[in-house]
């Protein structure tokens, strides 16, 4: 199957722009090559480093927050999702299912996006409330979910494992050949093509990114080979949870100061 020459990318907030990228080259080398306005950016696989510490990271994800249920935590047990509609846990949402998980979430409407998620089988709740933890196993929390949510509060004082979408991210691509695009701007169309360009190139990956990909008609999707292509965003400082085999930046300036 041959490329497309352009790669066009809609999100599903209607005032975000429409991100446009040329082909990159079909092959895929040991180092990538990152295209950006500041020029081409070569990327070759190697040890990340803590931004706070310093030192190196360890050339495995980092243990997420209630390891020890994580570990244990298979196909067909229940993982809830507060923030469901939102573009990074739904993308997370269509993997768990896609795995076999009994997915379940909310948020504080509807929209496409989670009657999509209905339609292949989660639950979805309209609203925040305690019971919608009921029965949970994990709760996963999206990073724009403020302190005090209702169904955060009922998990922790029911012993449920509660952690954020980094340290879940971490977890869906634990012995995955990680791929994370970072950078101030162009990270979904760069995932979007890297994930693409090994999808036709029959590597069968797994891509999770920020926008939905046309080719895909959704933003992420479950592979059966060894490479997790993620966007790997910076809010909350989430990609430091991540510490994948490629690490692709496509620019830096200051966007968020609060980092």
């Amino acid at each position: 199957m041959a490329l497309p020459t352009r790669l066009r990318l809609s999100h599903p907030d209607p005032g975000a722009v429409q991100a446009t990228a040329d082909r990159p080259g079909t092959e895929l080398p040991g180092a990538f090559a990152a295209s950006s306005h500041a020029g081409t950016i070569p990327v070759v696989p190697g040890a990340l480093h803590d931004r706070d510490e310093g030192g190196p990271m360890s050339s495995r994800p980092e243990a997420p927050a209630g390891t020890e249920v994580l570990a244990d935590l298979s196909p067909g047990r229940h993982v809830h999702l507060v923030g469901i509609g939102g573009i990074g846990l739904s993308a997370m949402a269509r993997i768990l299912l896609q795995r076999g998980y009994d997915v379940s979430g909310s948020d504080l409407g509807l929209s496409p996006i989670t009657r999509d998620l209905a339609a292949l089988g989660a639950t979805i709740h309209e609203g925040h409330t305690a019971q919608n933890v009921n029965d949970s196993d994990l709760v996963i929390v999206s990073s724009a979910v403020p302190d005090g949510n209702p169904e955060v509060e009922a998990a922790r004082a029911a012993g449920i494992p509660v952690i954020k979408r980094g340290e879940a991210l971490a977890w869906l691509m634990r012995g995955r050949q990680g791929i994370a695009v970072a950078g101030t701007h162009g990270k979904t169309t760069v995932s979007a093509m890297v994930g693409l360009e090994l999808l036709q190139g029959g590597l069968d990956p797994t891509i999770l990114v920020g926008g939905i990909i046309p080719e895909l008609q959704s933003n992420s999707r479950d592979g059966s080979g060894p490479h997790f292509v993620v966007e790997a965003d910076e809010y909350d400082r989430t990609f430091l949870k991540l510490t994948p085999q490629v690490a692709v930046v496509t620019s830096i300036e200051m966007d968020h100061p609060c980092l």
